[in-house]
């Protein structure tokens, strides 16, 4: 079914997908602007935390003719989003690949709890739900591995990943020195404080990004600009920040 996105920016979703798309056009407003300032077609984005794929489909207006389609790497560990991610992505002619793994700072088999929304969390206390509702194992890689198994190399990576940010950017190192694409990222700050990793948990889940020299845009306080990373620790305190992360110019 399609959605109107915005003037010019008309996508696709799968019927079972298309008031899920909707809701996020409305509730993620300045992310999808963020993403509109600077998508072009033929972007290769990696979208880690995928969920059922709205932010995918959005990278993926239908296209004029003449414009490369844009390639998509979905990363997605939640059993039961999978079944709409891969909804969406049957509807789709770009070229989609769905990887069902979490990402995380080297491979294994973790253990997430259900939350809300078919989201996966990393303790119980983090927006579980139901109570008392069992784990779910799932098997983890590096996003650095996940990327050289398919020999794709992102222009754009969102992380989206419910307070495992620390994790996730520490097994992308790689991609971040070599790549150097842009990053939209949600930083879980109540999340990774509420996993006991301590009070400066926040600002070392994102050393990977301030190592590789990016600049932070809380692009919904425009007030602010952009932030350089020895600013970070000055912002007021929220839950949520949401930043395009851009590498500095060499």
């Amino acid at each position: 079914m399609g959605v109107r996105a915005a003037p010019g920016w008309r996508v696709t979703a799968s019927p079972d997908g298309y008031e899920d798309l909707r809701y996020w056009l409305r509730y993620e407003a300045g992310t999808f602007a963020a993403l509109r300032r600077i998508w072009r077609p033929g972007m290769a984005v990696l979208d880690v935390g995928a969920h059922h794929g709205v932010f995918s489909l959005c990278c993926c207006p239908h296209r004029r003719r003449g414009e490369p389609p844009t390639r998509v790497l979905a990363v997605e560990p939640s059993p039961a989003a999978l079944p709409l991610l891969r909804a969406n992505r049957a509807v789709q002619r770009a070229d989609w690949i769905v990887e069902p793994v979490a990402a995380s700072d080297g491979p294994a088999t973790l253990r997430f709890y259900p939350g809300l929304i078919h989201m996966l969390v990393a303790a119980p206390e983090l927006h579980a739900e139901p109570a008392g509702a069992a784990p779910v194992e799932v098997e983890a890689d590096t996003l650095d591995a996940i990327c050289a198994r398919h020999g794709f190399t992102p222009d754009l990576i969102k992380l989206d990943v419910e307070g495992f940010e620390k994790e996730a950017l520490e097994g992308a190192r790689g991609l971040l020195a070599s790549a150097r694409p842009m990053v939209i990222l949600e930083w879980h700050c109540a999340m990774l404080r509420a996993r006991g990793l301590g009070d400066g948990a926040p600002l070392a889940a994102l050393v990977p990004l301030i190592e590789a020299g990016y600049r932070f845009e809380p692009y919904e306080h425009p007030e602010l600009g952009t932030v350089a990373s020895g600013d970070l620790r000055r912002l007021a305190p929220q839950d949520i920040y949401r930043f395009l992360c851009t590498p500095a110019v060499n």
